[in-house]
């Protein structure tokens, strides 16, 4: 997706069920982020689980 600031491609090595929540377990192939100098100017949203969200502003 090209607005994305980065992204990282997983090959999924097992799926299981524990309780009401599907678990992925994944192995990272390739990992792709965008010039630190531009894209960290955005303010992401961050799903923090259930309805709690944040926007992230700097570290």
């Amino acid at each position: 997706i090209e607005e994305c600031m980065g992204s990282i491609e997983c090959m999924v090595i097992r799926g299981m069920e524990v309780g009401d929540h599907s678990i992925i377990l994944g192995k990272v192939v390739a990992v792709n982020a965008k010039d630190f100098d531009e894209v960290w100017k955005t303010s992401p949203l961050l799903h923090l689980g259930g309805d709690k969200y944040a926007i992230f502003h700097s570290i």
